[in-house]
């Protein structure tokens, strides 16, 4: 941040400079607000439409007969379990995510840590990466030992999603990333 304003003070006109470094659902959304603010544009209908969305998510999540084990995998080689809202995002869909910590940076794990999980639902969002370009990557699953006999695995619900599109940028598309996550894990856990 102090580059940031260092750089700004040698520009012509002093920009408005506004830190955004949300590390939660709600956090994100205060940042959508800060910016329109800052630009002056209307975003209640906005933030409020976002909310209902996430609202109808939280509404399907609370309906699940149980809650599955979710692995939500930022990286695959080597695995990295997401972070920041990601878990939050798993949680509010109705499922558990036993890797990643909420609030928390997503972190290198060993695949141990997935074997031992034993997730009945996978998502590989690699960060950065269309679906496209993960599924360049994803042979090398195969080579994990453990691997093809992860319940996910075996119920065939491993989800390759695009990473660079959702869950990896803290903008308005984390609401479609929940929807996402929603449908991958009501398949599991069933409806009441």
């Amino acid at each position: 941040e102090e580059e940031v304003r260092a750089a700004a003070c040698e520009l012509p006109a002093a920009p408005t400079i506004i830190n955004l470094e949300p590390k939660n659902l709600e956090q994100v959304l205060e940042s959508i607000a800060d910016v329109a603010r800052t630009l002056d544009v209307p975003f209640d209908r906005v933030l409020a439409g976002l909310r209902g969305r996430i609202d109808n998510v939280v509404a399907r999540g609370s309906r699940l007969n149980r809650r599955p084990r979710v692995a939500l995998l930022e990286w695959i080689d080597p695995p990295f379990a997401c972070g920041h809202w990601n878990p939050e995002l798993v949680r509010l869909a109705g499922g558990i995510e036993g890797l990643g910590v909420e609030g928390e940076p997503s972190r290198m794990i060993e695949w141990q840590h997935v074997i031992e999980w034993n997730p009945e639902v996978i998502v590989i969002a690699c960060c950065g990466f269309t679906v496209e370009r993960t599924m360049e990557e994803i042979s090398l699953l195969d080579s994990v030992p453990g691997w093809n006999d992860l319940a996910a695995v075996q119920a065939g619900h491993v989800h390759v999603v695009d990473g660079a599109a959702y869950f990896s940028r803290p903008g308005p598309r984390l609401v479609d990333s929940l929807e996402i996550l929603v449908d991958c894990i009501e398949n599991v856990g069933g409806r009441t």
